[in-house]
């Protein structure tokens, strides 16, 4: 009897490939994205569907709901999550030594017309499924003298991100003859992830923290999250984007959707960009990525 295969290599609907994947003698699945959203149930249903063709979930790839998976498999897709997030901010710092845009990378990758799924790169991982969930196996797995090495690399490469991003303004604001310190820096987006008030575990919190230990003056915009009490901060409004160039940079760190990114690259005289939000935006060259 054959272990699993993936949802994406056989044709149909997620029932029909459930039907063709026990006749075919494999004992577990891989349910991918793509399965999930072309069918109507929830992540609970499709595990219950799974159950009653004999066959067990191996992998799980949906990562927008890790409350609604079985377990296992929550723990299961939170380390794999983990992992592939820490490659692809891993990538992004080679690319960025390398001179090569990432995000074109990503795009090209994203031509594989199957089994492919689009992890992207950013300031770090908030949150407490991903960041924070997997070091408790990592902490488990030592009762049992095994020490889970994957597991650890992959927090340093996350937890890095910070730094890397905070060094990439700094190289940004060398180019105009500034430097961080005595800077006005323009944070966009402070909660952890987009159009959500979740502030666990931000990256963009210890951004904030690293840009004024370098001395910069910093100020943040979000309309989710209005107050930052442990900074002494509040948000302070972007509507007349005539005011963003009074900023030496301004940076995005959570792309919210109610932003008007056109005019944060019209109106400002130096734009970092670390989740893409500016992709597609003609600039006058004052636009850096990640």
């Amino acid at each position: 009897m054959r272990f699993s295969i993936a949802t994406v290599s056989l044709g149909g609907t997620l029932p029909e490939k459930l039907t063709a994947i026990a006749a075919a003698g494999f004992e577990g699945v891989e349910i991918f994205e793509a399965d999930v959203l072309a069918h109507e149930g929830s992540p609970a249903e499709i595990g219950t569907m799974v159950r009653d063709h004999g066959l067990e979930i191996v992998a799980f790839q949906p990562f927008r709901d890790f409350e609604g998976m079985p377990e296992p498999q929550r723990s299961r897709g939170m380390e794999r999550a983990r992992r592939k997030f820490a490659l692809m901010n891993e990538l992004a710092m080679l690319c960025d030594r390398m001179n090569i845009d990432v995000w074109e990378v990503i795009d090209a990758a994203a031509t594989k017309p199957f089994g492919f799924m689009k992890f992207q790169p950013g300031p770090g991982l908030g949150g407490h499924c991903i960041p924070i969930d997997p070091f408790y196996l990592s902490w488990k797995a030592r009762e049992f003298d095994f020490w889970t090495e994957f597991i650890e690399l992959a927090g340093k490469v996350n937890e890095n991100m910070p730094y890397f991003c905070v060094e990439k303004l700094h190289r940004a604001l060398n180019t105009r003859g500034k430097s961080l310190n005595g800077a006005r820096v323009l944070v966009l987006g402070v909660a952890y992830k987009a159009d959500i008030d979740d502030l666990r575990e931000s990256p963009a919190l210890k951004v904030i923290k690293l840009l004024r230990a370098h001395g910069a003056d910093v100020e943040y915009h979000d309309s989710y999250c209005p107050e930052l009490p442990e900074f002494g901060l509040s948000s302070v409004p972007i509507d007349d984007h005539r005011s963003l160039a009074a900023y030496d940079v301004v940076t995005i760190v959570t792309a919210h959707s109610d932003v008007d990114y056109r005019a944060v690259v019209h109106d400002a005289d130096l734009v970092v960009d670390f989740r893409n939000a500016t992709a597609g935006i003609p600039s006058a060259g004052n636009v850096w990525k990640l």
